[in-house]
Parts: C-alpha cells; structure tokens; sequence
C-alpha cells in the first residue's frame, strides 16, 4: 500500500471514530448538567452526518410487560401493611410487631406482610404495585 492510500485510510478511519464519539456525546447529552455556555458547533464529515442520521431514524422498540410493569411504582412496604391491616380490621395500636418485605411469587411481585395482633398472626401477599390482596391466612399464635 502506498503512503496516499495509508493517509486515505488513516484519515477515513479518524473520521469514523471521530463519528462514533459525536453519537456516544449526543446520547448522553441529557444526562448531564448543562453548562452556560454551548460549546460552538463542529464541522462533521458527510460519514459523521451519515451515522448521526441512522442512529436518530432507528426504529423504536416495543415495550415488553416485563418493562412496563417495572415502570409502575410500588407501592411502599408502609402501604401494602396499611392495606392488610385494613382488611384484618386491625387498628396500628393493636399490633405488636409486624413485618413486611418485597418478594416474587409466581413470577409477580409482591409484599409478604406479616404482623401480630391479640393471640393472631396475619400474614398476606399483596400485589406490589397494585395493592391487590393476592393471599391472605391467619393463625393463632399458640398452634404449633
């Protein structure tokens, strides 16, 4: 190869790094805090202009429920007792201790809530981002 065709593939191959750099800054342009001033524009290549363009025409993915559900907020571990204290028709006073905690079941998350009131233990499975009472049991504290 001759020393023209080395500074050809050189420059070509600056150019394309130089592109994928641009694309790499304007992706994470939002990321960050902005400054006051804007960094004045810099000259592209017809190849820089042409990977900046088919990175911004990419078609957008479907959101799977896996996704979507993971966009949704849970609940909180305070609301998902409220919710099994309610059903229980027990008041906040009457609970001597109580537990509550994140978990999967079935593929679905969910708060194990568990508390004590009087000689009863309640536990319950709640749905954790719509507060669904999934199970529900309750058993005296003194059967073995």
């Amino acid at each position: 190869m001759n020393k023209e065709m080395r500074t050809k593939k050189s420059l070509l191959m600056m150019a394309a790094g130089l592109a994928i750099c641009l694309v790499a800054m304007f992706s994470m342009a939002g990321c960050g805090s902005q400054s006051e001033e804007a960094a004045p524009p810099e000259e592209t290549t017809v190849a820089e202009e042409t990977t900046v363009v088919e990175e911004t025409t990419a078609a957008p993915e479907e959101t799977t429920a896996v996704e979507e559900t993971a966009a949704q907020k849970e609940i909180g571990e305070k609301k998902a007792l409220k919710i099994a204290r309610k059903d229980a028709g027990v008041s906040k006073a009457d609970i001597a201790y109580s537990n509550a905690h994140l978990d999967m079941d079935d593929g679905r998350t969910v708060y194990e809530v568990e508390f004590q009131a009087g000689e009863i233990e309640y536990s319950y499975d709640i749905d954790a981002y719509t507060g669904e009472i999934l199970d529900r049991d309750q058993d005296s504290i003194y059967d073995d």
